[in-house]
């Protein structure tokens, strides 16, 4: 697990070399845990990506772009990507949101 505090309207995380910039994190003084997610986490980010981008989807109807619309699989296909990872944003011990991390093999 790895633990971050933020107290501000944005914030930025590193894991493991990677920078992560949070926008609107208004997590006051909580202490924020960035958890790597498991295969048995999947349905509930399946279903966080799906209600996150509900009214966009909504809005605009784009079955081809649109995280709402991806079928679970794209998801547990993701998640058995070497090169990608998943991690759980954890607050106050309840699951509030996912990230998924990809590796990119170029260095510039």
């Amino acid at each position: 697990m790895i633990e971050a505090s933020l107290n501000c309207s944005a914030g930025i995380i590193w894991i493991k070399g990677w920078k992560i910039t949070l926008y609107n994190a208004r997590l006051g003084e909580h202490m924020m845990k960035l958890k790597v997610a498991e295969k048995d986490d999947l349905k509930m980010i399946y279903a966080m990506q799906k209600e996150a981008f509900a009214s966009l989807y909504e809005k605009y109807q784009d079955t081809e772009t649109s995280p709402a619309a991806e079928p679970f699989e794209r998801t547990l296909q993701r998640f058995h990507n070497s090169n990608v990872t998943y991690y759980l944003i954890v607050v106050e011990e309840k699951t509030i949101g996912a990230i998924r991390i990809r590796k990119n093999e170029k260095t510039y």
